[in-house]
């Protein structure tokens, strides 16, 4: 817990520090699920903002959240800023990250879609107007760099009783981090 809060601390600093304004702009968002598990309708309303329906179909108990960042100048690769796995629906010492990773993923997808989401997930619709990355959750100015831009790779996996792992959904995203 203390972990936590000097790391909230330390990004609420950071925000307070700077003295630009930053902001995600979408320049590419594409969605692939398995439809026995899940299908997801995406609108892009403009570079910030975008509507989203996810239909979940299963009840889904062990999920695995897998997100890879890398940070791109032109068409060369400059560095991958994050790539992880998070099992989102298990906690304490079965998952050593739950403490603030796993926690931290899913208060963002929960803000993200506007709505709180627990283990496990339940079969229903999920549908969220006019989302934004755009978050206090995300200090942009650390990964501001003009003339460049982020791929985002995320997928959700289901693991299976006999522990075959299933995707459930994944996306691309494609953004750029600009100084406003």
């Amino acid at each position: 817990m203390k972990t936590l809060l000097l790391f909230c601390i330390f990004f609420k600093w950071i925000l307070v520090k700077s003295k630009n304004h930053y902001e995600i702009h979408v320049t590419d968002l594409k969605f692939n699920t398995n439809s026995k598990y899940a299908v997801v309708y995406k609108f892009q309303r403009n570079l910030t903002h975008f509507d989203i329906d996810i239909g979940i179909n299963h009840v889904l108990t062990r999920t695995v959240f897998s997100i890879g960042i890398t940070h791109f100048e032109g068409r060369r690769r400059k560095a991958n800023i994050f790539n992880r796995n998070f099992s989102l629906c298990q906690t304490g010492a079965e998952n050593n990250m739950w403490h603030f990773s796993a926690a931290y993923i899913s208060a963002a997808l929960s803000m993200l879609l506007n709505q709180q989401l627990s283990c496990p997930f339940t079969p229903r619709n999920i549908s969220t107007r006019s989302a934004s990355f755009n978050s206090d959750l995300l200090p942009l100015s650390m990964f501001y760099s003009a003339k460049s831009y982020y791929i985002t790779n995320a997928s959700f996996f289901e693991i299976l009783k006999n522990n075959v792992v299933e995707k459930i959904a994944g996306y691309v995203l494609r953004m750029e981090i600009v100084k406003v």
